[in-house]
């Protein structure tokens, strides 16, 4: 269930009407991998969620506890999120696309934890990571996209659908959504940011991510039941 030639990563057993079955093989190799990939229709409400704390308790401020709750923990969801989205989805019918930073070699861990707590199935999109000798003395990315680049590609491709943007506060997804609210506003909906306690959003922050936006709401939340009826003041289409 993955694409071994770009790493974008849809999840699940689509119905045939909200999916198509691939078979991708893994460029001069024999090994092969079934999947379905996701399918948007051209107009409708696509989410892009972050997924470290905002849908994963992830404890980013703290590099020793991120670093154990990636590749040690179990992995916990923020509290009532995941029952957010499903409202989302089922209710009125918003499709979602997972950003995130977290390395594509824990796929498998975050498709569990997608499928465990039940959020709703969408693509996933994660960083490209690859160990070098130097990984014996320290973490080494290597970046393809940015997580602006990312979100701008996705929004492109579906030009008449509508986004809303949620992320956290605690490293710099309100700045990125600015940046995306201001260069797609007629298709930017909503900028939701979960006010991370151990890493709250200041009001000089605030207004400077505000004042990029400028009409587009800004929306932040603690408990995610504040964010469950977003979509009463979104029109579908």
């Amino acid at each position: 269930e993955s694409s071994v030639l770009n790493r974008d990563i849809s999840l699940g057993d689509f119905p045939a009407s909200k999916g198509v079955p691939f078979r991708a093989r893994l460029i001069g190799t024999d090994i092969t991998t079934d999947g379905w990939m996701q399918l948007a229709s051209d107009r409708g409400i696509s989410v892009i969620s972050d997924i470290d704390d905002t849908i994963k308790l992830s404890h980013v401020h703290d590099r020793k506890e991120l670093l154990a709750s990636t590749f040690l923990n179990p992995f916990l969801p923020i509290p009532g999120i995941a029952d957010v989205y499903r409202h989302w989805a089922e209710d009125y019918g918003a499709i979602f696309h997972y950003v995130s930073r977290s390395p594509w070699q824990i796929f498998e861990s975050l498709y569990q934890f997608i499928e465990n707590h039940q959020f709703p199935r969408g693509s996933m999109h994660l960083r490209w990571f690859r160990l070098r000798d130097e990984m014996f003395t320290r973490w080494r990315f290597l970046k393809r996209k940015s997580k602006t680049r990312l979100i701008a590609d996705l929004i492109e491709r579906m030009p008449t659908r509508r986004f809303v943007l949620v992320g956290d506060s605690s490293e710099r997804d309100p700045e990125i959504y600015a940046k995306i609210g201001q260069k797609f506003r007629d298709q930017t909906v909503a900028v939701v940011i979960r006010d991370v306690p151990e890493s709250p959003i200041d009001p000089a922050r605030f207004l400077q991510v505000q004042k990029k936006l400028k009409s587009l709401p800004l929306i932040l939340f603690q408990d995610s039941s504040e964010i469950r009826d977003l979509f009463d003041d979104i029109p579908s289409s």
